[in-house]
């Protein structure tokens, strides 16, 4: 039997596994991109505006560490005194060192940090550098949301594919094919 297989007829697997995988990394793409782009876009418009008084830094991990934590002390535009974790912020440590402390000078979230949040809930909070960027960030949707296109076809299309192959090549291939390798050479 293995004489007579075709390798190149399992192509409907080759092109299904990976069209499942940009499908899901699309859709994560997508999502978290087009969620950020919301928030962003409502506490620019409608939020309150603040610098923060205090900021710390959770950085975890030696080699590629990332922040795990970005808390803020703040001033509301009615006077509350508030102490929060930032809603969403980039994860890139700038190579500050592992633990608890201010964001190293010059980084992305040193002081003085200029903050924005939702005036109905304070604790929604981004800083505005944030804000700004994924607000006018239009790139990251599209190409999640063509990934996401684009590896949807590869799942429909690959089943396609799978059944032509079996109908063309008649039930004792399908039967090989679905027996998985262990009767190939």
């Amino acid at each position: 039997m293995s004489e007579d297989v075709d390798w190149p007829g399992r192509g409907g697997t080759w092109l299904g596994v990976p069209a499942v995988v940009a499908v899901l990394i699309g859709l994560a793409l997508f999502t978290t991109s087009h969620d950020r782009q919301q928030l962003s876009r409502e506490l620019l418009r409608g939020g309150g505006a603040a610098v923060a008084s205090s900021v710390q830094v959770e950085v975890v991990g030696r080699r590629g560490a990332l922040i795990e934590r970005l808390q803020v002390g703040y001033t509301t535009g009615d006077g509350r005194q508030l102490q929060v974790n930032v809603s969403d912020y980039d994860s890139d440590s700038q190579d500050m060192a592992e633990g608890v402390h201010p964001p190293a000078a010059g980084t992305r979230y040193a002081a003085p940090l200029r903050v924005v949040y939702r005036q109905s809930d304070p604790s929604v909070v981004l800083a505005t550098v944030d804000a700004e960027k994924w607000a006018a960030d239009a790139n990251t949707p599209r190409y999640g949301f063509a990934l996401l296109v684009v590896g949807a076809g590869g799942v429909v299309w690959a089943p396609v594919m799978l059944s032509q192959s079996a109908r063309r090549r008649g039930l004792p291939w399908w039967k090989w094919y679905a027996a998985g390798t262990r009767n190939s050479p």
